[in-house]
């Protein structure tokens, strides 16, 4: 994803992206840099709230970002880490209403494994 995501609310992307810089960049502050000189990118943004952020941080994405822009972030980078299995759990329930979500997220990951499979021509999988 990386042509520019429009917030539909920029004051709550803002609150978001000073979160994360305070959160999880603190050295930067500890070397006398109080601000990057470049936004953090937003599927950066959307990621790490995704898979580290509180309920209410949630809230602020699902408020920030078109639930189409998470869903796509979601499945084509994310799903596929198993470390953060309970938590693909709850995003499908939280921001997506996914009824059985142990189901739909087996499914994808079988969908990408077999997508991202090409045969050598020897009963040997290789990838793309």
């Amino acid at each position: 994803m990386n042509a520019p995501i429009e917030p539909l609310n920029p004051e709550l992307r803002k609150e978001l992206e000073d979160a994360l810089l305070i959160n999880e960049f603190e050295w930067l502050t500890q070397e006398g840099q109080d601000k990057f000189t470049q936004p953090v990118p937003d599927d950066l943004l959307i990621a790490t709230f995704l898979l580290k952020g509180s309920a209410e941080d949630w809230t602020k994405l699902k408020s920030t970002y078109p639930s189409d822009v998470l869903f796509h972030l979601w499945i084509e980078q994310l799903i596929m880490n198993e470390l953060y299995d309970s938590r693909h759990r709850r995003i499908a329930e939280f921001f997506f209403g996914i009824k059985n979500p142990v189901l739909f997220i087996r499914q994808h990951r079988t969908n990408q494994l077999e997508g991202s499979e090409k045969s050598d021509g020897k009963g040997k999988a290789i990838f793309k």
